[in-house]
């Protein structure tokens, strides 16, 4: 009889319903790296939890060594020896990484005083004995995830760990960083530990794993040796065919921009710092942007600055074509005509944004988007329990909202019912809510951080329709993604931004995976683009005591940006006259402009955003406004006579 390290007999796990686990076994040996392969909602984390002491089993025995065990919390399992760094690390982030590597197994001496010097060199011996080129003394909170993700792995080999439990490893890594991580897995390996990894391609453990044991609906399909089993065969088991052609996707008709970002800095409270730096660039109607970058590369954070999540500390934010006369009076409609012109929402509030036609499904569905002790039903309705269609006065309309639930579940095939409170859905159910309720909002301008994001490959294909069918509707979409796959997929032009700015403009017809790679790292960039503006290219602006002159040069690589839209950097000193929102007239409809006063009415005149007085007639401004480009608002100003 073989002798195993750990081996986990016969278990069950059933969430309100919903069965994780059914009558599964594992079994691994010393030396052996092994892989949980499956597609979502398969089971593979919740099984690797059992382990780890995360999730009480409701049948079920586990045995370490040939001992039977039983974890009733984290510690238990560490005790024994079996550890687990999770796919969203859990690190104290005003702590250092040493704390962090050593709380709650710190070494003391007389008077359960704490030696820090003793826990230093075992510390950093086990830093250097790995490479794992981790600053002690930095702050949790000032790490990249990367970092972050071999902090938690420290932790595990300073509490000398012998199986280790990797749910989704590769996410946060970069392909070398990722090659360098396979070495390190090998590395432990020689030395004697077991590794269990979680993982969703095949690719991804095909070099280093000895077994990989297929997960479907929470039953295991059985255990293979990695030498002698076939992808195509893999696929056949975890998805029950083999997997799916990539989707054809046709040319979509693209419209001109409506969402337009000007000089955009965002700002991170944990770094103190801007994440962002100054980026400028133009989503259309009937197109898919995507903002590629390495995880902290300032992506996730632009499209949060954007949607409102995260603070802005400079620039713009625009969206264009928007019915003025639904947030402003001076705009209602006069004899059936409609004022349409832009609107800057940069410091509006999520709520305002939602109504403009804005409509966004975060990266991190446990920290946004969903509220995890309302039900599915709540969930849904979000942001439209105030529509006539879902309320009647103060009461909500049960009926009709448990119908369009309903409706979305069958649509999005989300497994699960109306009542079901969203603590208990899984990763795909949550990914899926979100998606659901915010593709069927009627938004002109759709933002999805990293969609597919722990989303096997047939779920992300029926994402991937679902986006292409709001592209062909002819509504402007804008993602962020870490993955070169899913931004090749999914968009129609890429734009690479390294440390919080773009380095490269690529239509995704021209992509080359490996030039790809290469801009995401940061080792080659884009000839003739600018770091700060790789829109609009600036011309030197002159200043003197008397006159301001302003001049802008046309785009170099967008014709269809429209220069009233164009925010001028500004060079003087802010002198706020009023706060309330920039409006920008569209230049098309001339009958969008509406003066605030008379032609030639005297005590009156038009300021710009910074006070300056640029025209006492509406003739006068609109001429000053197609020579200087200057963006302005009719406000009225009296003033006294000379």
């Amino acid at each position: 009889m073989e002798d195993y390290v750990v081996e986990m007999r016969h278990i069950s796990k059933e969430f309100s319903g919903i069965i994780a686990n059914r009558d599964t076994s594992l079994k691994m040996a010393s030396q052996e790296i092994h892989a949980l392969l499956g597609e979502n909602g398969s089971g593979k984390t919740s099984l690797m939890c059992i382990l780890a002491g995360s999730i009480i089993p409701d049948k079920g025995e586990i045995y370490k060594n040939n001992h039977r065990v039983i974890f009733k919390r984290p510690s238990d399992a560490l005790d024994c020896g079996i550890g687990m760094v999770d796919k969203n690390v859990s690190l104290i982030d005003s702590f250092t990484a040493l704390e962090n590597i050593v709380i709650g197994v710190e070494p003391t001496g007389h008077f359960k005083k704490m030696r820090m010097d003793l826990i230093r060199k075992d510390v950093e011996r086990i830093n250097e004995r790995y490479q794992l080129k981790i600053d002690l003394d930095k702050k949790v909170a000032l790490m990249n995830s990367e970092m972050k993700f071999y902090v938690a792995i420290a932790k595990l080999l300073y509490r000398q760990v012998e199986v280790f439990l990797f749910d989704e490893p590769f996410f946060y890594l970069n392909p070398e960083e990722a090659e360098n991580f396979k070495v390190f897995l090998l590395k432990l390996a020689n030395e004697g530990k077991s590794i269990l990894i979680t993982s969703r391609k095949v690719q991804e453990v095909r070099d280093i794993a000895d077994k990989c044991t297929i997960l479907k609906d929470g039953n295991c399909l059985g255990t293979v040796s990695m030498k002698d089993a076939d992808d195509r065969e893999i696929d056949k088991l975890i998805f029950g065919r083999e997997a799916l052609p990539p989707l054809k996707r046709s040319k979509s008709k693209v419209g001109e921009a409506v969402l337009c970002v000007r000089n955009l800095s965002v700002y991170s409270k944990d770094k103190k710092t801007d994440i962002v730096n100054k980026v400028n660039f133009d989503v259309k109607a009937g197109e898919v942007t995507c903002i590629l970058g390495m995880v902290d590369s300032g992506n996730i954070e632009l499209l949060y600055g954007i949607g409102g999540i995260l603070p802005v500390s400079n620039g713009h934010v625009i969206v264009r074509d928007v019915d003025l006369g639904k947030y402003y009076e001076e705009y209602k409609p006069v004899n059936g005509k409609r004022y349409v012109g832009s609107i800057d929402i940069t410091k509006m509030s999520i709520r305002r944004k939602n109504l403009v036609g804005l409509s966004q499904v975060p990266s991190d569905n446990r920290s946004y988007g969903i509220i995890d002790d309302f039900n599915l039903m709540e969930n849904m309705i979000l942001q439209r329990y105030c529509e006539p269609e879902f309320s009647k006065g103060v009461f909500l309309n049960q009926k009709k909202i448990k119908e369009y639930t309903e409706k979305l579940i069958y649509q999005f095939e989300i497994e699960t019912y109306p009542n079901e409170p969203a603590r208990h859905l899984s990763e795909l159910s949550r990914q899926k809510l979100m998606l659901a309720r915010e593709i069927d909002r009627a938004s002109k301008i759709f933002i999805a951080m990293r969609p597919t994001f722990s989303l096997d490959f047939q779920a992300s294909q029926e994402i991937q329709k679902q986006i292409i069918r709001r592209r062909d509707s002819g509504t402007a979409v804008l993602m962020a993604s870490n993955d070169i796959d899913e931004a090749l997929k999914f968009s129609d032009r890429i734009l690479v931004m390294y440390k919080g700015r773009f380095i490269a403009d690529i239509r995704t017809e021209e992509a080359d995976e490996e030039k790809l790679k290469m801009y995401m790292s940061g080792l080659i960039r884009m000839k003739n683009m600018h770091l700060y503006d790789p829109i609009i290219s600036r011309k030197k602006i002159r200043v003197s005591k008397k006159k301001i002159k302003t001049r802008l040069a046309k785009s170099h690589l967008d014709n269809n940006v429209d220069s009233d839209n164009v925010i001028v950097k500004k060079i003087v000193k802010k002198t706020i006259v009023h706060r309330r929102k920039v409006i920008i007239p569209s230049s098309k409809n001339k009958a969008d402009f509406r003066p605030g006063n008379k032609d030639g009415e005297h005590g009156k005149l038009f300021v710009s955003n910074s006070g300056k007085k640029i025209a006492r007639t509406a003739e006068e401004l609109k001429r000053i406004r197609m020579k200087n480009l200057v963006q302005f608002r009719d406000k009225e100003i009296s003033y006294g006579k000379k």
